[in-house]
């Protein structure tokens, strides 16, 4: 049973079922085999088949609660773990902390844990340097808490952030800033003021030196310019383009990568090419298990929304478009407010 699976009755019978049928074959093979040797015992047959029967049921039970012990020690150890990352962070020497932060907060990012990297944000906001201050203020303290729908104050972090990476020539988080307000700006929206950070963060990432960052930047700019091409519907070709091109700059850094499928999946769904669409969805979605989990969900409501297609006879299956959105659901902490209202919004209609 995996630790996520969810208890009830029905999948507690059957594993205790499950757990009665491999004891009552190890025990019945003993007693059978005792039986042989003792000729005697067929006499009291009655007693001894009584004993297995209670034997099977003790031992079986026994196995069971072992099962839910450990499950509850690894759900409770994995729902522990930001925690303690957070309370090791408050203890460390400053010098030290820095050297972890980068990893921590990517941790907390790739896995949804946005509460958790606002902690970490105020943790490190004091007494940094400022390369630190900045990324604290464009993503722990900004991008985090817009995911958490704190839309005003994580402006005014960023912007705050931008203003500091500008003025100390840190031009990869200047850009990275503009185009997390263009994001914010689309989704809401505001397509002038959506082009207008898109052009800044273009203008901050021709200036960036080091060129790792710079592929980096280039490859992000160009899936925001996929998404909001996606989103207007208006040159569909024109997305996929930029689609393909973030895939390209970010052909060195698999995690990143992630993040493109669902885009181009979603393309080919608006494009009705049925066959693309699903083997994209599902290549973003095999990939990301275990590595992203906000990919993960986004291309498990891709493949649903397949699934739900009457036009398409060969792949309309509501039981599996159930089950990749009871997927998403129980990953939503890591989605944007209105992913989880659509997935909601499906899983309604099939309830």
């Amino acid at each position: 049973m995996g630790k996520t699976e969810i208890l009830n009755v029905k999948s507690t019978f059957l594993l205790f079922c499950k757990y009665c049928w491999k004891v009552f074959t190890i025990v019945g093979a003993i007693f059978s085999v005792f039986g042989i040797i003792v000729p005697e015992m067929k006499q009291y047959w009655i007693l001894f088949s009584i004993i297995v029967l209670l034997l099977v049921v003790l031992i079986s039970l026994l196995l069971v609660i072992n099962c839910f012990i450990k499950r509850d020690i690894e759900i409770r150890t994995n729902d522990c773990i930001p925690d303690q990352l957070l309370d090791i962070m408050s203890k460390m020497p400053m010098e030290e902390s820095e050297i972890l932060s980068g990893a921590i907060d990517r941790y907390f990012h790739l896995y949804g844990y946005q509460e958790e990297r606002i902690k970490l944000g105020k943790l490190l906001n004091e007494n940094r340097d400022i390369k630190n201050q900045v990324s604290n203020l464009i993503d722990q303290l900004g991008w985090a808490n817009y995911l958490k729908n704190q839309t005003e104050g994580a402006i005014e972090n960023i912007k705050q952030g931008i203003e500091l990476a500008k003025n100390n020539l840190l031009f990869y988080w200047a850009a990275k800033g503009e185009r997390h307000l263009a994001g914010i700006e689309r989704h809401r929206g505001n397509e002038v003021a959506f082009l207008e950070h898109l052009n800044q963060s273009k203008q901050y990432t021709a200036q960036i030196q080091s060129l790792n960052e710079k592929k980096e930047m280039e490859g992000s700019l160009h899936l925001s310019e996929a998404k909001y091409l996606l989103q207007k519907k208006t040159d569909l070709l024109k997305a996929e383009e930029e689609a393909n091109n973030a895939m390209e700059k970010f052909s060195e850094d698999p995690r990143r990568q992630l993040k493109v499928y669902v885009v181009l999946g979603t393309i080919f769904f608006e494009q009705k090419q049925w066959d693309q669409a699903y083997n994209t969805f599902k290549e973003g979605y095999d990939k990301s298990k275990g590595i992203r989990k906000d990919e993960r969900a986004k291309n498990a409501l891709g493949l649903a929304k397949i699934h739900l297609c009457v036009e398409v006879p060969r792949f309309f299956k509501l039981d599996k478009a159930k089950e990749y959105l009871l997927e998403a659901e129980s990953l939503k902490s890591s989605l944007k407010q209105h992913e989880i209202n659509e997935i909601e919004t499906l899983l309604n209609g099939l309830l």
